[in-house]
């Protein structure tokens, strides 16, 4: 389990992700008794379970106890995985700092994806987790405190079961929050956030590259996840070889959020 760390406790490499989906059914048959041949990977691109990295047993609720969860969901080719990976890499990059200086460490995260033998358009999961501690799971069973869609058709009653109380979702969407309630039967218990993400960034930077978009909102959500500062500072690190120019149009993508972002949050009982 510990080759599923990844790039940085966060990246992404398909062939881990694969190798994980067969031990898992590797497992599964040993403990019902009988082997599949040939044994097949399945994952969450089509019928088969979803694959809990941690196989050694799944921890109980004790394990979550204080745990920040966000789970990206998209399909592939969207950047959900990378954007989870991104949020990941920013906090521990954060923690990489303040472990140089001497200063206490305030914050760790993992990024957990969830994909298989992707192709575009299937179905794909991030979990970003992120504690006071350190991390030593890589199980992604706890309770969510928000989704972030980057389509609204992804929306599934199951999300809903799975947040914690107070949860949110984000959505990458042109519609209203309220529209989204109302097409997808959102619980009042949900709060819900929408963004044109993917229309801002066509709008600014000529791709359809809504990460940076959809993480300026989570910084606006929850800043104690992710800090509008940090998220920048990122930013300007990764597009250095770039420009000036390239950077301040992302940046400027960023400052045009909070303006664009609209929240509701259902009828309280």
């Amino acid at each position: 389990p510990l080759a599923m760390n990844f790039r940085y406790d966060g990246g992404q490499n398909p062939s881990y992700s694969v190798l994980a989906g067969v031990l898992q059914r590797l497992i599964e048959a040993a403990k019902a008794g009988k082997v599949e041949s040939p044994i097949q990977q399945l994952d969450r691109n089509s019928a088969g379970p979803a694959m809990a990295l941690d196989f050694t047993g799944r921890p109980g609720e004790a394990a979550f106890s204080g745990q920040t969860i966000v789970e990206f969901v998209g399909r592939g080719g969207l950047g959900a995985v990378s954007a989870a990976a991104n949020l990941v890499q920013i906090v521990n990059g954060q923690a990489a700092v303040a472990d140089t200086k001497g200063e206490a460490i305030t914050k760790f995260a993992r990024g957990i994806p969830q994909f298989g033998s992707e192709k575009t358009g299937s179905p794909t999961y991030a979990a970003a987790l992120i504690d006071t501690k350190r991390i030593t799971t890589y199980d992604t069973g706890g309770p969510r405190d928000g989704y972030i869609f980057f389509r609204a058709d992804l929306i599934t009653p199951k999300h809903f079961a799975s947040l914690k109380e107070g949860g949110f979702i984000l959505v990458n969407t042109v519609y209203s929050p309220e529209r989204i309630r109302e097409k997808y039967n959102i619980p009042d218990s949900v709060t819900i956030y929408t963004i044109p993400a993917t229309k801002m960034a066509r709008e600014s930077l000529g791709k359809d590259t809504p990460n940076n978009v959809l993480l300026t909102a989570l910084s606006i959500i929850r800043p104690d996840m992710l800090s509008l500062d940090e998220l920048k500072g990122a930013i300007g690190s990764s597009l250095k070889k770039k420009g000036p120019d390239v950077i301040k149009k992302n940046i400027d993508l960023t400052d045009a959020v909070s303006t664009s972002l609209k929240r509701n949050e259902g009828r309280k009982s």
